[in-house]
């Protein structure tokens, strides 16, 4: 006989809002929550409770058809570029996806999009009629972010987009973020356990922990005076490029 002696929540009691325009950090160790928050952001997953105001509107009381059109304005960039892109596909197809889901392209519409989606990511036209396992990492989360970026969306969930890359790779992914940021006017939820990437291109950082958030406030401000204890340990695990620095106790 089986009882139930109590409930794990994932993620409880959370909330906090993003201006458009802007970045949003999230950042904890893992299973703090973060990733199941953005999710829950894009209504891939459903909440027992709460809502998410998306232009003022609750997502959560859309219908299928409203949800569906809403969809063009937020998207996601995946953690894992092996695993987010499909084998059997070619790039033209995995880029292009959102618009045949959306329908009425031409097939010549959908190539012009996928061309200009690619070009914006730093990969050549061509590359469209490859597969995955034709590109190294780097080149597959450019991909990941050509198709997120297809339908000119207005918000983008960064779920640790940079995480399964060489350090010297994640650089030049974190200033391709930040330049089409600017170039599309896009707002950010970026979601990361290392702090030191997310000080390089966050506005406001909000520190996760058990499901809650501890902290919140714009980066400068959390990573010179945190309040919380939590937010300090994470702080001090940051590793110090000197091979002759001590860190304090």
């Amino acid at each position: 006989m089986q009882r139930t002696v109590g409930f794990v929540k994932a993620v409880d009691d959370v909330s906090f809002s993003i201006a458009r325009g802007e970045t949003f950090a999230l950042v904890g160790e893992s299973g703090s929550g973060k990733t199941t928050t953005g999710r829950l952001l894009l209504r891939l997953l459903n909440p027992d409770t709460g809502e998410v105001l998306f232009d003022g509107r609750n997502i959560f009381g859309m219908s299928k058809k409203e949800m569906l059109a809403m969809r063009k304005d937020m998207q996601i960039i995946f953690q894992d570029p092996f695993s987010s892109l499909n084998p059997r596909m070619n790039v033209r197809n995995i880029v292009s996806e959102g618009l045949i889901v959306r329908g009425g392209y031409t097939a010549g519409e959908i190539d012009k999009w996928c061309d200009y989606a690619l070009e914006m990511v730093g990969l050549k036209s061509e590359y469209k009629y490859r597969y995955p396992h034709q590109f190294s990492g780097g080149e597959r989360q450019r991909i990941g972010i050509a198709r997120a970026i297809i339908l000119e969306p207005k918000f983008i969930v960064c779920d640790e987009p940079v995480s399964s890359l060489d350090v010297s790779i994640q650089a030049k992914i974190l200033r391709l973020l930040a330049d089409l940021k600017e170039r599309l006017n896009l707002t950010y939820l970026f979601i990361g356990h290392d702090l030191s990437v997310v000080a390089n291109i966050a506005d406001k950082v909000a520190v996760m922990h058990n499901g809650r958030i501890v902290e919140t406030g714009d980066v400068k401000s959390v990573y010179t005076n945190p309040r919380d204890e939590y937010t300090k340990k994470l702080l001090r695990s940051i590793p110090i490029p000197d091979p002759r620095a001590k860190k304090k106790a």
